[in-house]
């Protein structure tokens, strides 16, 4: 049984989407295509034995899968400037630990 879901590709970015089926990729089969502004997954059960409410629950863990990820790409973006301001002080000779070497 293959079940397909379409992604808006201006919503949800190829990554996010790439990183949901690593996640859940020890249960399902997925395989992704472009197409004119979408995304395309058909998903498969790596279970011959699973039934229908199984494979839907799995869909359903997917799809949130998904949207965790790509929240999680948007938070990155947004964030990153103080991220790398952080690892930037962090890395710095910032005068905090007195350098014996001087």
């Amino acid at each position: 049984m293959t079940i397909t879901l379409t992604f808006d590709s201006g919503i949800y970015s190829e990554l996010a989407i790439e990183k949901a089926c690593y996640r859940l990729n020890d249960r399902l089969s997925f395989d992704i295509k472009a197409d004119q502004g979408s995304l395309i997954v058909a998903i498969e059960s790596r279970r011959r034995d699973s039934s229908d409410t199984a494979m839907d629950l799995a869909v359903q863990d997917f799809r949130a899968e998904v949207l965790d990820q790509n929240l999680r790409e948007k938070i990155k973006v947004e964030t990153a400037p103080v991220r790398n301001l952080i690892l930037a002080h962090a890395f710095s000779r910032t005068g905090l630990i007195d350098d014996e070497r001087a």
